[in-house]
């Protein structure tokens, strides 16, 4: 995924579309090659979601015909929602403790050269070619994107790096002089590497990463460790994200002015009651009120708001049909095939999904998703070996679940949800994480 984002931006910026097309070979690949050596569909759970996914599939192909679109348009709306799917069971089966704390530790080694980049790339010229590549593909040079074409992309990279950074500190059993050293230079690099971004949905994630991260260590039975490491993540931790905006104020500041700056009058919450206080019936006045404070308070927090906007998905069932436009009739790659402006159905995923898959089937599949997340914490402490190594990953799954555009394209950004639940899964496959 990191090289598609080199050949795209700076090796072949003229053959971009046919790059991001090109993945698809190697996936089919990897999957026929799983399913022969039985690393995918063994297992009754693995069999039951690939069932799910399919009745969801032909549900999403009505709305298709209804509309009168190409059967192409179709299949790549199914690529925008399923194509990294196999991803995490064949990860589940084949990955033991052993083997995630090598990939852990292979990722830190790009942490370091990644920050020179950022940083580079940061004090560059928007239009030079560290930044906007060849033929100018990048579309917000004015925000560091690294190895990719997306500011998004690059965002998803560093919250997954800090998912593992945290893995990594919850997992290991000493800590020597050389570890502490270790951690705070891939800390310092990390969260430099973060503020550099000037992204506002990088902290949201960090936040919870990092504050789900210190719950966690309570878990720890041995008291010294605990305290060496809720020192690490409650005290040094803290302090060295403190310096790093004192190094790098001018982009810190960058990312602090914009939150709360939404207009909140764009927001489908505001948008719900602004429309019923204008109904003709008499609960408009009631509706009047709810809509002067949810107003009030979004002009405030529109940050906040913006991200209970994006759990709020009853705003599109009256705008929806029964069958909807089709299962990824609002993706990126759907939309651009069809000729329709960017995020035609929505910009947050819940929104969009019951867009194109109805207002039964869409609505169903957001409360799943929150079900999902339940029984994810239900067997997750049920299970009592390494239970704080793996809180980054399931405190960041549960987010990307309610928060994220797992199935807006077929990016890093939905290939890095897929990954970790295979981390995940593989915890619950075989207890040995």
């Amino acid at each position: 995924m990191l090289a598609e984002g080199c050949f795209r931006k700076w090796l072949f910026p003229n053959y971009y579309v046919e790059i991001y097309f090109l993945k698809d070979i190697f996936l089919l690949f990897i999957y026929l090659f799983a399913i022969k050596y039985e690393f995918f569909l063994k297992k009754r759970l693995e069999k039951i979601l690939i069932a799910l996914a399919a009745l969801v599939s032909l549900w999403g192909l009505i709305g298709y015909i209804i509309d009168g679109h190409s059967i192409a348009a179709y299949f790549l709306g199914l690529r925008s929602y399923w194509i990294f799917l196999p991803i995490a069971f064949i990860i589940a089966n084949i990955f033991e403790a052993d083997d995630l704390i090598k990939f852990i530790k292979i990722n830190f080694y790009i942490i370091i050269p990644y920050f020179f980049l950022i940083l580079l790339q940061t004090y560059s010229p928007e239009s030079s070619i560290i930044n906007s590549g060849y033929n100018s593909v990048v579309l917000a040079p004015h925000r560091p994107t690294g190895f990719f074409t997306f500011t998004t992309q690059n965002t998803f990279f560093i919250i997954f790096l800090s998912v593992l950074f945290y893995m990594y500190i919850l997992y290991i059993k000493t800590l020597s002089i050389k570890n502490y050293i270790f951690i705070f230079l891939v800390n310092f690099f990390l969260i430099s590497t973060l503020i550099l971004l000037k992204s506002r949905t990088v902290y949201i994630y960090y936040l919870f990463i990092w504050g789900f991260s210190f719950l966690s260590l309570f878990y720890l039975s041995d008291n010294k460790l605990k305290i060496k490491k809720i020192l690490i993540i409650l005290v040094f931790i803290p302090l060295l994200f403190l310096l790093s905006t004192k190094i790098f104020s001018v982009e810190y500041k960058f990312s602090t002015v914009r939150f709360n700056t939404d207009n909140s009058d764009e927001l489908n919450v505001v948008k719900y009651y602004q429309d019923k206080r204008h109904s003709s019936n008499e609960e408009s006045r009631n509706y009047s009120n709810y809509y002067n404070k949810v107003e009030d308070f979004c002009q405030n927090q529109s940050s906040f708001c913006r991200v209970i906007d994006s759990l709020f998905f009853v705003s599109e069932i009256k705008k929806s049909s029964f069958f909807g436009h089709g299962i990824g009739a609002g993706s990126s790659t759907v939309a651009t095939f069809l000729n329709k402006k960017k995020l035609y159905l929505g910009e947050n995923e819940s929104q969009r999904i019951v867009q194109e898959l109805g207002y039964v089937v869409g609505v169903v599949i957001n409360i799943l998703k929150y079900l999902v997340i339940f029984f994810l914490f239900l067997f997750f402490f049920k299970k009592k070996k390494n239970i704080p190594a793996l809180v980054p990953l399931l405190i960041f799954i549960s987010v990307a679940l309610i928060l994220g555009n797992i199935t807006y394209s077929a990016t890093f950004t939905s290939y890095i949800f897929w990954l970790c639940l295979g981390f995940l899964l593989s915890f619950f496959y075989t207890n040995k994480i």
